[in-house]
Parts: structure tokens; C-alpha cells; sequence
């Protein structure tokens, strides 16, 4: 049996759409092994309502796997996979799933793909990348374009002064509605405003400048347009910058908000917000979490 575990990930970080990715230290597990007759048990996050059959996004990409690198069909297993990444919350819990197939579709298969190729696969599968290189190298991830619409990263540590804070509501948003409210045309300003922030934002979380959080996690190209989609998206950002967190963006597509701050800070800023969201009559779960710098692995 080998057993698979795959962190969550925050993509875009505010400025950095589909390029910018963040592994975080909460984590989905994959235990698998050779059986008789392929079967799937879920435990934890989605228990009551995905499906095992081979519908199932994780049977689906190990199927993928397969036809694409031995051009056969999976053979039989039996799989347990324990879901610990909140679903459709913008905290990668397809790309765990879709990284953790291929890579125990590698282990099992001896086909010996390198880390670079698992990443690749993944995010051709998921149809974006920056999920995917968080999944696959851990730390924070910069994923840009190369020919024929393939990516490359590259992967770099954080500073280990600062700490992640998840706002995590109950309300659930696909990636695929969260797409679909952005515009087609954005104007050279607002793409140079992301520019400036998304650079700003590499130095701040290389030299560990928590100052420098607020200015650099602004945005103007999916935020605004997604705000329609969740109406207390700026309430719940100005709560966590009002409360002392350096930075606060939508979590990828959302509707989490990841506020970024320092290990020393965290604690006392944690129950100062929880405090303001209750206020505000504002159902939100608090987590905070380590950033995760290894990425999936085979344990």
C-alpha cells in the first residue's frame, strides 16, 4: 500500500491571477493498494455527497493517467481517501485530488515521471496551473506560460516569519461560476496595477516585509468582478486589514479569504477578527495554518 498526501493550496494571492500559488499545511490523503475489485471510500470533507463510482474526479484523472502514459485502462484498486480541504472554498481541493491520482498513478505504474511532468499533467487536466504547482512543489509558486500553452514554475520558500489565516465560510462557489463573471477586455491600468503588486508582492513574501502585504495584495483584474458573486468580499477584507493582518485577498476563486501576517501577530489578530466577524453578523470559520514547503509526497 502506498500512501499519498497532497496540501491545499491559494491561488492568485490577490494580484497574481493563475500565476501566483501558495501551499498551505492542511492536507488531503490517498491510501492506496492493489485489490481485487477497484473501490473508493471517502472520509472527512464531501463524505455525504461525491460519488465513489468512476465518475469520481480522482478515478477520472487516474484514468487519464493511464491512456495518456501506458495507453491502457488503471488496473483494480482500492483506494481511501481522507479529505481534509474544505470543497469548492478556493483551497485546491480538485488539484489535490487530480495531483494525487497522478502521482500514485506513477508510483504504481514505475512509469517514472519527474515532478516537472506530474505538474504539467495536472494542470493540463484541471485546465489552469497555479493550483496545481502549489500542490506539486509547496512554498509559493510562480507558474507562467511557455509555447503551445504548457507552463513552467518556479517554486521559492517564503519568509518564515510570516502566517496564514483561512476566512472560510459556509457558502460553497465552483471555479467554473467564479470564471465566468470575469470580464473578456481589462484596460492597460489595471493591468499595470497588477503588475506592480504582483512584483511587490514576490518581495514581500521573499524578505518577510508584512508592511509592504496590504498595498501588494490589491487587485483590479478578478476580485472586483467577483465580488458580485460574494457581497461581503470587501467587508471581509477590510476586517482582516482593520484587525492588523498585513494582507488579505479572495482565496483563488473563493469564496475564502486568505490574510497573510506574521507567526508573531497571528494569534492575537486571529481572535480580534473572529470578534469583528460576529459583529458584523459574518459566518466565517477562522483557520490559520502553516505554509506547507514540500508539497505532495509519497509517505
Amino acid at each position: 500500500m502506498i500512501t499519498v498526501k497532497v496540501p491545499a493550496s491559494s491561488a492568485n494571492l490577490g494580484p497574481g491571477f493563475d500565476v501566483l500559488g501558495l501551499a498551505l499545511a492542511v492536507y488531503n490523503k490517498f491510501e492506496i493498494e492493489p485489490a481485487a475489485k477497484s473501490s473508493l471510500t471517502i472520509i472527512g470533507e464531501g463524505v455525504d455527497f461525491l460519488p465513489t463510482g468512476k465518475e469520481n474526479l480522482l478515478w477520472r484523472t487516474l484514468a487519464e493517467f493511464y491512456k495518456r502514459e501506458l495507453g491502457t485502462e488503471p488496473p483494480e484498486l482500492k483506494i481511501k481517501a481522507v479529505n481534509n480541504i474544505p470543497l469548492a472554498r478556493g483551497m485546491g481541493s480538485s488539484s489535490a485530488v487530480i495531483v494525487g491520482a497522478i502521482l500514485a498513478a506513477n508510483e504504481i505504474s514505475g512509469r517514472g515521471l519527474s515532478r516537472d511532468e506530474i505538474f504539467s499533467m495536472a494542470a493540463d487536466i484541471e485546465g489552469h496551473p497555479d493550483n496545481a504547482a502549489a500542490a506539486v512543489y509547496g512554498g509559493v509558486t510562480i507558474a507562467y506560460p511557455i509555447n503551445d500553452g504548457a507552463h513552467k514554475v518556479s517554486a521559492f520558500k517564503p519568509h518564515p516569519k510570516l502566517s496564514v489565516m483561512l476566512l472560510i465560510p459556509e457558502q460553497k462557489l465552483l471555479t467554473s461560476a467564479a470564471r465566468q463573471a470575469l470580464p473578456k477586455m481589462l484596460s492597460y491600468a489595471d493591468a499595470v496595477f497588477n503588475i506592480s503588486r504582483a512584483a511587490l508582492l514576490v518581495k514581500a513574501l521573499t524578505l518577510g516585509e508584512p508592511e509592504l502585504l496590504a498595498t501588494a495584495m490589491d487587485d483590479r483584474l478578478h476580485q472586483p468582478y467577483r465580488a458580485n458573486l460574494i457581497p461581503e468580499l470587501k467587508k471581509v477584507i477590510d476586517i482582516c486589514r482593520g484587525g492588523g493582518a498585513n494582507g488579505a485577498a479572495l482565496s483563488g476563486a473563493g469564496p475564502t479569504v486568505i490574510a497573510l501576517t506574521t507567526v508573531k501577530e497571528e494569534p492575537f489578530l486571529s481572535e480580534k477578527i473572529r470578534v469583528q466577524l460576529q459583529l458584523e453578523s459574518l459566518s466565517y470559520t477562522i483557520k490559520t495554518c502553516k505554509i506547507d514547503l514540500q508539497g505532495a509526497t509519497i509517505i
